[in-house]
């Protein structure tokens, strides 16, 4: 039993436990958009003022496509007008008061990663870098790091691509699955 309990206090520093950061990625939020099922992303390619590189994920906890549905109720004029009202109500919404109504998802790579190039296209991704998934989850002021993805060649973008929309697919599909 003694060897037992060395065993554990010997391996307990080895265990990993969910990575959280405190950092306030919401504050690099600007210009979202809303698609035709209650998903919002931002809407072009997004860096922080320190040079990171940012994508957002945000959907409506109750569900995407229930939540659309209801909140497009009402509401006169095209898709895309429908769509324009959606996003200015949730662009009013309070970044600290977000994560109450909705998921939200970034995938973050570190300024370290990123390359300044001109006015037009502030910075561009390097190679190597890393992409880091993280949620906030519901109340919660820490991000939950999930997974991460390595991009070490060129061909690696690819792969990225690939694993940004199987994720975002599956969250939106996970959504769209609550009653």
């Amino acid at each position: 039993m003694k060897k037992l309990a060395t065993l554990l206090i010997v391996l307990l520093p080895f265990v990993t436990q969910a990575q959280t950061t405190t950092t306030d990625f919401l504050a690099s939020l600007a210009d979202i958009c809303v698609e035709d099922d209650g998903v919002f992303k931002n809407c072009d390619e997004l860096y922080g003022k320190d040079g990171s590189a940012l994508f957002f994920i945000i959907i409506p906890k109750e569900g995407a496509q229930k939540w659309y549905s209801r909140e497009v109720k009402g509401l006169k004029g095209a898709t895309f007008e429908k769509n324009n009202v959606l996003t200015k109500k949730v662009e009013a919404i309070n970044k600290a008061a977000l994560s109450k109504q909705f998921d939200v998802w970034v995938f973050y790579v570190d300024k370290k990663y990123t390359k300044r190039v001109d006015m037009d296209n502030a910075y561009n991704l390097k190679i190597p870098r890393i992409t880091h998934l993280y949620h906030l989850e519901s109340g919660r002021s820490n991000w939950k790091k999930l997974e991460s993805f390595e991009v070490k060649t060129e061909a690696d973008d690819a792969k990225e691509n690939a694993w940004r929309t199987v994720f975002v697919d599956k969250v939106i599909a996970a959504s769209n699955a609550k009653k």
